[in-house]
C-alpha cells in the first residue's frame, strides 16, 4: 500500500533553486531527476502520480520513501 502523500512546501529561494538546476546542463542526472520530483511534489501531485511518471523511475528519493 501506498502512504498518502505528504505536503511540500517550498520557499521561493528553494524553488528557484530546484528551477534552475533543472535547467542547467551541468546537473547530474540523479540530481535532475530529484530536482523534478520535488517540484512536481510541491504543486500537489499525488505520490502515486509521480511513482507512475517517467521521471520517477530508477530514482530513489528519501523524502518520498516510506
Amino acid at each position: 500500500m501506498i502512504p498518502e502523500a505528504r505536503k511540500v512546501r517550498l520557499s521561493r529561494k528553494d524553488h528557484n533553486v530546484l528551477e534552475a538546476r533543472c535547467r542547467s546542463p551541468v546537473t547530474l542526472q540523479r540530481d535532475l531527476k530529484r530536482a523534478r520530483i520535488v517540484l512536481l511534489a510541491a504543486d500537489g501531485r499525488s505520490t502515486l502520480s509521480l511513482l507512475d511518471s517517467r521521471i520517477a523511475h530508477s530514482v530513489t528519493t528519501p523524502a518520498l520513501s516510506p
